[in-house]
Protein backbone atom coordinates (compact mmCIF):
# COMPACT_ATOMS: atom_id res chain seq x y z
CA UNK A 1 0.00 0.00 0.00
CA UNK A 2 1.71 3.39 -0.75
CA UNK A 3 1.71 6.29 1.23
CA UNK A 4 -1.04 8.64 -0.30
CA UNK A 5 -3.02 5.62 0.05
CA UNK A 6 -2.62 5.52 3.64
CA UNK A 7 -2.58 8.71 4.22
CA UNK A 8 -6.05 8.98 2.38
CA UNK A 9 -7.51 5.96 4.46
CA UNK A 10 -6.08 7.87 7.28
CA UNK A 11 -7.92 10.96 6.56
CA UNK A 12 -11.09 9.47 5.69
CA UNK A 13 -11.01 7.52 9.01
CA UNK A 14 -10.38 10.71 11.31
CA UNK A 15 -13.51 12.29 9.38
CA UNK A 16 -15.75 9.37 9.95
CA UNK A 17 -14.90 9.34 13.79
CA UNK A 18 -15.96 13.14 13.77
CA UNK A 19 -18.79 12.52 11.90
CA UNK A 20 -20.01 9.84 14.21
CA UNK A 21 -19.10 11.84 17.08
CA UNK A 22 -21.85 14.84 15.91
CA UNK A 23 -23.93 11.93 15.33
CA UNK A 24 -23.84 10.21 18.45
CA UNK A 25 -24.12 13.91 20.17
CA UNK A 26 -27.40 14.57 17.78
CA UNK A 27 -28.99 11.04 18.08
CA UNK A 28 -28.46 10.91 21.95
CA UNK A 29 -31.18 12.92 23.94
CA UNK A 30 -30.73 10.54 26.97
CA UNK A 31 -27.87 12.89 28.21
CA UNK A 32 -29.38 16.28 27.14
CA UNK A 33 -27.04 18.46 29.67
CA UNK A 34 -29.23 21.75 29.09
CA UNK A 35 -32.57 20.17 30.65
CA UNK A 36 -30.31 19.05 34.05
CA UNK A 37 -28.67 22.42 33.99
CA UNK A 38 -31.93 24.22 34.32
CA UNK A 39 -33.23 21.84 36.75
CA UNK A 40 -30.09 22.52 38.82
CA UNK A 41 -31.96 25.43 39.88
CA UNK A 42 -34.78 23.50 41.35
CA UNK A 43 -32.78 22.34 44.88
CA UNK A 44 -32.47 18.73 43.79
CA UNK A 45 -29.27 17.27 45.08
CA UNK A 46 -29.28 14.23 42.54
CA UNK A 47 -28.77 17.02 39.61
CA UNK A 48 -25.07 17.93 39.88
CA UNK A 49 -23.77 14.26 39.95
CA UNK A 50 -26.62 13.62 36.62
CA UNK A 51 -25.14 16.94 35.04
CA UNK A 52 -21.60 15.51 35.34
CA UNK A 53 -22.24 12.14 34.40
CA UNK A 54 -24.11 13.45 31.06
CA UNK A 55 -21.56 15.94 30.76
CA UNK A 56 -18.92 12.89 30.48
CA UNK A 57 -21.24 10.84 28.69
CA UNK A 58 -21.29 13.70 25.45
CA UNK A 59 -17.45 14.63 25.96
CA UNK A 60 -15.60 11.29 25.89
CA UNK A 61 -15.04 11.05 21.74
CA UNK A 62 -12.77 14.38 22.04
CA UNK A 63 -10.57 12.55 24.69
CA UNK A 64 -10.60 9.40 23.23
CA UNK A 65 -10.90 9.84 19.55
CA UNK A 66 -7.20 12.02 19.45
CA UNK A 67 -5.44 8.61 21.12
CA UNK A 68 -7.47 6.09 18.81
CA UNK A 69 -5.79 8.38 15.79
CA UNK A 70 -2.44 8.39 17.31
CA UNK A 71 -2.14 4.71 18.10
CA UNK A 72 -4.05 3.82 14.37
CA UNK A 73 -1.51 6.31 12.85
CA UNK A 74 1.65 4.61 14.47
CA UNK A 75 0.59 1.48 12.75
CA UNK A 76 0.13 2.81 9.83
CA UNK A 77 2.80 5.06 9.47
CA UNK A 78 5.67 2.93 11.47
CA UNK A 79 7.74 1.97 8.90
CA UNK A 80 8.01 5.45 7.46
CA UNK A 81 9.13 6.67 10.44
CA UNK A 82 11.50 4.38 10.74
CA UNK A 83 12.94 4.74 6.82
CA UNK A 84 12.80 8.41 7.63
CA UNK A 85 14.74 8.04 10.90
CA UNK A 86 17.16 6.23 9.36
CA UNK A 87 17.99 8.05 6.36
CA UNK A 88 18.88 10.96 8.59
CA UNK A 89 20.91 9.30 10.75
CA UNK A 90 22.97 7.96 7.34
CA UNK A 91 23.02 11.37 5.96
Amino acid sequence: MTFTTRLGLFLTIAIAGLVAWQWNSALDGSHDVTQLAVRQFHNDAAVPGQLAQASLAQQWWPLAWPLVLAMLGAVMFWDDLVRLWKMRESA
